[in-house]
């Protein structure tokens, strides 16, 4: 661990993030203090030097392709001007499909190698992603509306993560395995180059007889789309039924129970809630399978969804 400053008593902290789609990289600078009210010392006054750009979590089968994340790490430290010696203090959570994969937990040697001791966090428990997802985007909405009940999706690539919440407070939470790489093509087609168990299920569910190499149709990408938000749909009405036989009980990792008097205010976050966001403004969106996954067809359908719009 790298010594503050003498002079300012600024030290340097990373944040890494690997998910079932994307990692990303975070650099903040802080100062170190004794908080007036406890006496104790904390990190003050924290600002961002660095935002790496999203990019694809590397995998090989069902591992994690320790080189690729050592090659971003190597990457991200020296677009941001640090080296390992700059950091006070890092950490790194592993989420949604990436934290299923076999050999999530060499990680955390790699990440020590790589910025120092720091805390590696694998969600193993599934409505832990719930909740960062919640307080870390839309925790301050909540508390400017303290009297409206929120319900956020935040959807990725392999799993979709809601949370109920009221004046910043988290009530409720749950995970199911819908997002927008189950199944995986060859970019601006229907061409299929993988799928996760899930999708296998999903496409056998509907009839869809396809495998690696094959090309979905219209009607067939229509299907599954319509299969994950008729799924975001029963979640938001507890809709049991849905979940209760075939891939929709396969895909409930664990159920989102809630009571509410009024309906919640619906918000998204993740990968595809940001092509949610940016299509519903107008943004002109990338072609289809533009990023080898459906996320751009599942942000559509979510926006052509009466209840979810």
């Amino acid at each position: 661990m790298n010594r503050p400053s003498p002079s300012t008593n600024q030290v340097k902290l990373v944040g890494l993030d690997f998910g079932s789609t994307t990692s990303s990289a975070l650099v903040a600078s802080a100062r170190i203090a004794a908080n007036c009210a406890t006496g104790r010392m904390e990190f003050a006054s924290p600002e961002i030097v660095y935002r790496s750009q999203p990019v694809f979590t590397p995998f090989n089968g069902n591992r994690i392709e320790l080189p690729g994340i050592s090659a971003l790490i190597d990457g991200w430290l020296m677009e941001s001007g640090l080296k390992r010696d700059d950091v006070f203090a890092g950490g790194a959570i592993v989420t949604g499909l990436a934290a299923r994969r076999e050999n999530a937990h060499e990680l955390a040697s790699l990440i020590e190698d790589a910025i120092g001791e720091g805390v590696v966090a694998t969600a193993d428990d599934p409505r832990l992603e719930s909740w960062l997802a919640f307080m870390g985007s839309v925790s301050g909405l909540s508390r400017v509306h303290p009297g409206r009940a929120i319900l956020n999706f935040d959807i990725g690539g392999g799993t979709t993560n809601p949370a109920m919440g009221q004046n910043g407070n988290v009530r409720a939470t749950g995970c199911y395995f819908i997002g927008a790489r189950h199944l995986r093509f060859e970019p601006g087609t229907y061409t299929l180059v993988g799928m996760s168990g899930f999708g296998r299920a999903i496409l056998a569910e509907h009839g869809i007889e396809r495998s690696e190499g094959d090309e979905l149709s219209n009607s067939e990408i229509e299907k599954v789309v319509a299969f994950f938000v008729n799924g975001l749909e029963a979640i938001a009405t507890r809709n049991r039924s849905f979940f209760s036989s075939g891939a929709g009980n396969l895909i409930e990792q664990v159920p989102f129970d809630f009571e509410w008097g009024e309906k919640p205010v619906m918000t998204f976050s993740g990968g595809v809630g940001e092509l949610v966001y940016s299509a519903g403004a107008g943004v002109a969106m990338p072609e289809r399978t533009f990023y080898g996954d459906l996320g751009i067809d599942l942000a559509h359908g979510i926006l052509n969804s009466q209840l979810l719009s």
